[in-house]
C-alpha cells in the first residue's frame, strides 16, 4: 500500500514521464554499480594474448548479432577470449555456454579487448589500450568515442573503415584489421519453391528482395522502390519483395513508401512483408529471390546482402561503404554512386554522430542491372555462384583465426 501511495504522489509532481525516467536513471546506477563490482575483480597473474568482448549479448539487433557471431568465431577458431554480458544472462538468444559466468569474469586478463560502441562505458571502467572498433562512416569517430584517441592500437573489421582509422587516426595509434566474423552456414530449411508458393509467387516470377527498416534514410527503401519501377514497368513477371521493419512504429513512413509504389504504378507487382519473421525464414525468403537488391547510402556491414551471396543470390548494391569488402565486379553487381552532403531531414541521429556525408547510388544504374539480370536468368545465377564461392573462401573460420591471431601476436 505504501508502494502504491508513493508511486502515485511521485506520479503527481513529476508527471508519468518524470517516473520513467527515474526508474531509467535507477537502472542505469545498478549497471554503473555492476561495472564497478567488475573493475574490482582484477586479473591477478600476466596479460595473455586474447580477448575480452564487452557488449548487451541480449538484444535483437543486428550490432548485438555481431557481437554474438563474433564471440562463435573465436571459439571456432579456438583464439582466447572471455565476454561480459551487458544485458540479462538469461536472455542470450544462443549457445550460452560460449559465454563467460560472471564469476569466472576479470578485468585486463587478456591483451585486446572488443567493445561495443554504442554501449555507455563509465569513467570507472579502465579502458583497454588494444581495442576492436565498430565504425560504419568515415567521419564523426573523433566526436563520439574520444577516448579511443587514447588507445594504442585500434582495430577495424572492414576494409572500409581500415582506410578511415588510418586516415583520422594512423598518426596517433597503430591501426589494423580484423576479419568480420560473418557466420557461413547461412542454410534455408525447406524448398525455395515451397517459400514461394508461401508467399503467392509462381517458379517463373523474377523476384527482388530487400529487407530493409524505414524511419532511416540511409537504407534508401524509396531509391529501391523507383528503380525498380524504372526497370519493369508494365512487367507482371517482376516482383519487389520488401521486408519492412520498423513499419508498425512509423506508420506515417510506411504509409508514404506504400504510396509512392502506387504512383509509380507498381503496387501490384510490390508485397510488403511487416511482421516480425525469424531469422530462418529470413533465410528461406533469401533462398527464394532472384536478386538482393540494397540502394543503400551507407552501411556497416551489410548482413542481408552477405547472407544472399552466402546462399548464392546475385547481390545489386551500393558500391559504398563496408559493404564493398564483398559486393564487388567479381561477385555482384556494385551500382556506382556520388557522394553528397547529408541532409538535416536525413540525419540519422540514433546510429551517426556528426556524419557529414553519405553515398547517393545512381537509381538509373540500378535499373538497367535489373533489367539486364531479368533478361538473363543464367548470368543471375553465375553471379550468384561465384559470389558464394568468394564467401566461402573470404569469410572462413581459417581466415579468421589468420586474422584474430595476426592482431595478437606471435605470442599466441
Amino acid at each position: 500500500m505504501k508502494f502504491i501511495v508513493s508511486t502515485l504522489r511521485k506520479i503527481k509532481l513529476w508527471g508519468i514521464k518524470g517516473v520513467v525516467d527515474a526508474v531509467r536513471t535507477r537502472a542505469e546506477s545498478v549497471r554503473l554499480r555492476r561495472y564497478f563490482n567488475m573493475t574490482v575483480k582484477s586479473y591477478k597473474g600476466r596479460q595473455e594474448p586474447g580477448f575480452t568482448v564487452i557488449a548487451n549479448f541480449s538484444v535483437k539487433s543486428s550490432l548485438c548479432k555481431t557481437m554474438r557471431d563474433l564471440v562463435i568465431a573465436l571459439h571456432n577458431a579456438k583464439i582466447p577470449y572471455q565476454t561480459y554480458n551487458l544485458g540479462k544472462d538469461n536472455e542470450l538468444s544462443c549457445d550460452y555456454e560460449l559465454f563467460t559466468p560472471r564469476s569466472k569474469f576479470a578485468i585486463l586478463r587478456y591483451t585486446h579487448s572488443i567493445e561495443m560502441l554504442h554501449s555507455v562505458i563509465p569513467d570507472s571502467f579502465p579502458i583497454q589500450k588494444n581495442i576492436i572498433c565498430f565504425w560504419e562512416f568515415d567521419s564523426g569517430l573523433r566526436e563520439s568515442y574520444p577516448f579511443m584517441l587514447e588507445a594504442k592500437n585500434i582495430v577495424a573489421m572492414s576494409d572500409f573503415n581500415y582506410k578511415y582509422f588510418q586516415a583520422e587516426l594512423g598518426g596517433c595509434c597503430h591501426v589494423q584489421k580484423l576479419l568480420y566474423p560473418f557466420r557461413l552456414h547461412v542454410e534455408s530449411n525447406e524448398p525455395a519453391e515451397r517459400t514461394r508458393s508461401r508467399y503467392g509467387f509462381s517458379a517463373d516470377d523474377f523476384i527482388v528482395f530487400y529487407n530493409v527498416g524505414i524511419g532511416s534514410a540511409r537504407k534508401n527503401p524509396d531509391g529501391c522502390i523507383k528503380a525498380f519501377a524504372q526497370a519493369f514497368p508494365k512487367t507482371p513477371s517482376a516482383k519487389l519483395l520488401m521486408k519492412i521493419t520498423h513499419a508498425q512504429t512509423r506508420p506515417r513512413e510506411f504509409a508514404e513508401l506504400k504510396a509512392l509504389a502506387c504512383s509509380l504504378g507498381i503496387a501490384n507487382q510490390v508485397s510488403m512483408l511487416t511482421e516480425y519473421l525469424s531469422d530462418e525464414e529470413i533465410v528461406n525468403i533469401t533462398n527464394a529471390v532472384d536478386v538482393y537488391f540494397s540502394p543503400h547510402r551507407g552501411e556497416g556491414f551489410g548482413l542481408g546482402m552477405a547472407e544472399a551471396m552466402a546462399l548464392g543470390k546475385c547481390v545489386v548494391a551500393t558500391d559504398w561503404s563496408a559493404s564493398t569488402e564483398f559486393v564487388s565486379t567479381c561477385h555482384a553487381m556494385p551500382i556506382p554512386y556520388t557522394l553528397k552532403p547529408i541532409e538535416p531531414s536525413e540525419f540519422d541521429k540514433a546510429v551517426y554522430v556528426n556524419v557529414t556525408r553519405w553515398a547517393e547510388p545512381d537509381l538509373t544504374a540500378a535499373a538497367n542491372t535489373l533489367k539486364r539480370l531479368f533478361a538473363d536468368r543464367s548470368l543471375c545465377r553465375q553471379v550468384g555462384e561465384r559470389g558464394s564461392k568468394f564467401m566461402h573462401e573470404y569469410f572462413s573460420t581459417k581466415k579468421f583465426a589468420e586474422s584474430a591471431k595476426s592482431i595478437l601476436g606471435e605470442n599466441l
